[in-house]
């Protein structure tokens, strides 16, 4: 495992006729670590960057073995995020986000990953034609996991427009947001994992979605 300023380290642990006592590692040369099981976290690195790694074995008669041979690994990009201005909207949990729906034209910044698999039944924010989501939602690059719609969703009415999402109607600005592990089905006409509806001046711009949708075909009681 590996982060932006961190690389774990992982070998076959050495035996010889007398006990191996730990080990020397060393990044490019220059001895960063002394462990005594064959695990080593090197801390500290910059932001993708690669490091050359090797290891040697010392035993209880303090005999050093030599050096194995070279690893290279690197460390991942560094996250960038915002810092939430004074008139923004924090969102950092579940019930944040579900309290969108109660601002349509605030200004939200997501502030932590959110884990939405409390919400058996996700019901779409903005699910009314005439009122959709007129705000600014950034999600900040954090993470929205586990959304999931299933059947018609109880927000469906004849004003709305039957989509399905994360959000149901937006003429707003959606940005930075990443929705991973999605599962929708069986909502009707528009469906979208981040937007069903997109109304005119509605952006999303550098967003994201992985999942399944599975949709079914519209059925509608109401007035012609």
């Amino acid at each position: 495992a590996r982060s932006s300023s961190q690389i774990n380290l992982a070998w076959t642990a050495s035996t010889d006729n007398i006990a191996v006592t730990g080990y020397q590692v060393f990044r490019a040369g220059v001895q960063v670590g002394t462990p005594t099981t064959a695990l080593y976290a090197d801390t500290g690195l910059t932001a993708s960057t690669t490091y050359s790694y090797t290891v040697k074995a010392k035993d209880a008669a303090g005999n050093v073995s030599p050096a194995s041979t070279a690893a290279r690994a690197t460390t991942q990009a560094a996250l960038t995020t915002t810092t939430p201005a004074p008139n923004q909207i924090q969102v950092c949990t579940p019930e944040d986000l579900n309290d969108v729906r109660n601002n349509l034209s605030g200004n939200y910044i997501q502030t932590c990953d959110i884990d939405l698999s409390g919400y058996a039944n996700w019901v779409p924010i903005a699910p009314n034609v005439d009122t959709p989501f007129a705000g600014t939602y950034d999600g900040n690059g954090k993470r929205i996991t586990n959304l999931k719609i299933t059947g018609t969703s109880p927000s469906i009415t004849w004003t709305s427009s039957g989509t399905g999402g994360l959000f149901d109607n937006s003429k707003g600005t959606i940005k930075n947001v990443t929705l991973t592990n999605v599962y929708i089905s069986g909502v009707s006409e528009n469906i979208g994992a981040l937007v069903g509806h997109l109304t005119p001046g509605g952006k999303i711009t550098h967003s994201s979605a992985s999942g399944q949708i599975i949709e079914t075909s519209a059925s509608w009681s109401g007035p012609p």
